[in-house]
């Protein structure tokens, strides 16, 4: 089902406060959250599935975002809507069936045996 919730700058003013209430988060934190979330007034999509997907998938660009950003926006997105829902604003999430998107295991992330054996020795 979609819901054809359009979102302000009042909504995203409240929900940054509500997160600060709840826990310390870096003012760089919170001014990517809003940069984030901004563009979702400016281009006026509507908070549907259909538009979350949209949202998620396509950086300001237009081009496709990778996965991890697309994770990234789809965690922001839903604690969003958590909070638009705890508040009464919505009344069921959109984002229900999206999936996360699939990130490949990569080894080239973790540390060689060296660099663990001088991490401990610190």
């Amino acid at each position: 089902m979609d819901f054809k919730l359009h979102i302000s700058t009042d909504l995203i003013d409240a929900y940054l406060a509500d997160l600060v209430a709840q826990r310390p988060l870096a003012d760089r934190t919170l001014l990517n959250f809003r940069a984030e979330l901004t563009p979702l007034v400016s281009v006026g999509l509507p908070l549907t599935r259909q538009g979350a997907v949209a949202w998620i998938s396509v950086g300001p660009s237009g081009k496709e975002l990778a996965p991890t950003s697309r994770n990234r926006r789809l965690s922001l997105l839903r604690t969003f809507i958590g909070f638009l829902m705890r508040r009464g604003v919505l009344g069921d999430d959109p984002t229900t069936l999206i999936r996360r998107a699939y990130v490949p295991f990569s080894r080239e992330a973790a540390l060689a045996p060296r660099e663990l054996r001088r991490l401990f020795e610190a």
